[in-house]
This record gives structure tokens, C-alpha cells and sequence, in this order.
């Protein structure tokens, strides 16, 4: 922690998103290491490491709109059966969507960046279902953070669900060139 504090580079990375509390920086930091290490093992359980350690940032900074981000994207994971790493919770699924809307809020209204609050809203859109409002609110979003992973993801994913499947086509062709899969961005962070 004192390092962070101290160091002007970690302290910018830091309040870049979002928190000033070192406590949650780190919190949150370790949440993306256990989530990285879920994605390239799939190991669910580390999902659930990550998870906890969000909810550690948001109890040091309740107000830490990133890591209510990564909670909502957790929820959305369990809400999700085709997603390997689902299934953690034996919770109904009506109690993972209203955590993953809890999160989803607290992330939209403690968001003060309007850029991440477009992207977070294209995310809520999408879980209710409403996919022609998720594309329209992701395409604004990516017009400003072009390298987001999850953001063009969720791109690719949306313009199939709405059968523009030329433009799908095209996305996923950026996707690669951007190199995007490897950017280190994501919900306009880097990571």
C-alpha cells in the first residue's frame, strides 16, 4: 500500500480507475489476477477468488464503480449456463440476476466517466434482453474505447443476436487486426 501511495506512476494508474483508496486498488487488483488466472485455467474457483476480492474493494470504496463492474460480470458469468465457468452458486437464478442488477447499478451511478457508464448500461441492456439498445449503446461506447475487449465482445455477440451477420463477420475481423484479445483492456482499463 505504501508503495502505491508513493509511487506517482501506481498512484495515477490507481485513481485512473476510479478509487483512491488504496485498500480497494489493491483489492480490486488482485480480483483481475484471480480472474485472469480463471480465464487461462478454467478453474471456476478462481472466479470466485476474483469475486471476493471485488466485493473487498467495494466494502474499502463503496463507491469503486470498476469493481462493481467486475461484480456485475461475475453475476452475468452465473447467469450464463453456456459459459464454463457458470455454475459456482447453487443460488435460483432470480437471486444471481438481482445481484448482477445490484452491481450493474452501483456501477452505472458511481461511474463518473460517461464513456464507462455508456459501456455499463450496454451490458444491463444486453441481460434484459434487449439487444437492438445494447448494440446501439455499445457501438457509442467503442467509438471511444476501441480496444475493450469485453466491449467488442459483447459487439460480435450483440450484431448475431440482432442477424447482421455480415457486420458480426466484419467485427470479428477487427477484433483480430486490433489485436484487441491482447490489449489488456477491459471496461476501458487497462489491465
Amino acid at each position: 500500500a505504501l508503495e502505491t501511495a508513493m509511487d506517482p506512476e501506481a498512484l495515477a494508474r490507481m485513481v485512473s480507475t476510479g478509487t483512491r483508496s488504496v485498500p480497494a486498488y489493491e483489492a480490486y487488483l488482485r480480483g483481475l489476477a484471480y480472474q485472469g488466472d480463471a480465464l487461462a485455467s478454467g478453474d471456476k474457483y478462481q472466479l470466485q477468488s476474483a469475486e471476493e476480492a471485488f466485493q473487498a474493494a467495494v466494502a474499502a470504496d463503496p463507491e469503486f464503480s470498476l469493481a462493481h463492474r467486475q461484480i456485475a460480470s461475475y453475476w452475468s458469468t452465473q447467469a450464463t449456463d453456456t459459459i464454463i465457468l457458470a455454475g459456482i452458486t447453487e443460488l435460483p437464478r432470480e437471486e444471481i440476476l438481482a445481484r448482477y442488477h445490484a452491481a450493474i447499478d452501483n456501477a452505472i451511478r458511481f461511474e463518473e466517466n460517461p464513456v464507462r457508464q455508456t459501456g455499463y448500461q450496454a451490458d444491463k441492456a444486453r441481460m434484459e434482453l434487449k439487444f437492438l439498445q445494447a448494440l446501439r449503446l455499445n457501438t457509442a461506447y467503442l467509438a471511444e474505447m476501441p480496444l475493450d475487449h469485453d466491449a467488442q465482445f459483447l459487439q460480435m455477440s450483440m450484431l448475431r443476436e440482432v442477424g447482421h451477420y455480415e457486420e458480426a463477420t466484419a467485427a470479428i475481423e477487427r477484433y483480430f487486426e486490433l489485436g484487441v484479445y491482447n490489449s489488456g483492456v477491459i471496461d476501458g482499463a487497462i489491465t
